[in-house]
């Protein structure tokens, strides 16, 4: 997986977005580093796919759960926002895509809880992203929109 996720990276530093793997192979890949508590490299490669094909359901859903796993609640509402966005774009709704929006639902509301018992009534993000611990390359991009409206 690592070696994927470096030639991808490599890939992008040089500019050369026609050598990346597919869209299913790197959608899988960030499930793959999800599942292994690597979120920060699941959010890179999310945000990848993203700049590739932002009209990805599942992508935004999985972007924002990833954010909000390591407490970006601010991103983790942008991106349901995104995904809100995209999905009034479906008229015909799958099964697939009406679980996605019970999920989405469901993090809507525990991120409203958040914002709503925080001291100020505004969501914060952890700033992972700018944890010494991380190298550059994991730094985390933030393809969301704050314009958006969102109301479940």
């Amino acid at each position: 997986m690592d070696k994927i996720y470096n030639s991808v990276i490599d890939y992008l530093n040089k500019g050369d977005e026609t050598l990346l793997p597919n869209q299913d192979i790197l959608s899988n890949l960030s499930k793959n580093y999800s599942e292994l508590l690597q979120y920060v490299k699941a959010i890179k490669i999310l945000d990848i796919i993203l700049k590739l094909n932002d009209e990805d359901l599942e992508c935004w859903y999985l972007l924002s759960f990833n954010h909000y796993t390591i407490k970006n609640y601010k991103h983790s509402m942008k991106c349901l926002k995104n995904f809100k966005r995209v999905y009034e774009k479906h008229s015909f709704k799958t099964d697939e895509i009406l679980e996605l929006e019970d999920a989405a639902k469901e993090l809507y509301q525990i991120l409203e809880d958040i914002r709503k018992n925080s001291q100020d009534g505004e969501l914060r993000n952890n700033n992972i992203e700018e944890s010494e611990e991380k190298d550059e390359e994991e730094r985390i991009l933030d393809n969301s929109n704050a314009d958006m409206n969102i109301d479940y």
